[in-house]
């Protein structure tokens, strides 16, 4: 089975908000965060309101209640302009490059404008179905990425590693928040 696709800006963005929602130490970064910042918030409020200061109590009540609440969008806003900016960095020569795959009995064929590659299929680990995108986890950790409005034909490339024995794991309601 063959197909093809172009990578775009937006389908490595999804991919590393995808990885980084997955992972403990980010997530654990987020509560802290959230956490710390309210609860200086919260720590002002106490000091203002110890010392009778009622409008900047009311003021730090709004804060510490913004903070709880808004902290998460921050949160997801800091960390897609972070890796929005590594991917222009670090991935800009390979943005809207075409991208070949190629699936055998034994291994994936990948070729790209740097070269192409086998990989066995024994290296792969699964193959994740969100909203937009499969991703075909490696064992090194890395991914293919598959733009699923390219490939009109992802119901078939999702079969066929499950043929070969690839866990599948449905994720189309999966977000970043």
């Amino acid at each position: 089975m063959n197909y093809q696709y172009k990578i775009k800006e937006e389908d490595l963005l999804e991919f590393q908000i995808y990885t980084a929602s997955k992972s403990e130490r980010i997530n654990r970064k987020k509560k802290a965060g959230r956490i710390t910042m309210t609860l200086i918030s919260l720590f002002l409020l106490f000091n203002f309101y110890t010392a009778n200061n009622i409008g900047m109590s009311i003021y730090f009540s709004i804060v510490t209640l913004a903070v709880w609440i808004l902290y998460p969008r921050y949160f997801k806003w800091r960390y897609t302009k972070m890796y929005r900016n590594f991917i222009l960095e670090n991935y800009a020569n390979l943005l809207d490059e075409i991208e070949f795959i190629e699936i055998h009995r034994e291994y994936v064929l990948v070729k790209n404008k740097t070269g192409e590659g086998k990989i066995n299929i024994s290296e792969i680990n699964s193959i994740i179905e969100v909203q937009n995108q499969l991703y075909i986890k490696l064992s090194v950790g890395t991914a293919l990425i598959t733009p699923k409005n390219q490939v009109p034909n992802h119901l078939e490339i999702i079969k066929r590693y499950k043929e070969l024995n690839i866990p599948y794991f449905n994720e189309l309601n999966w977000k970043w928040i």
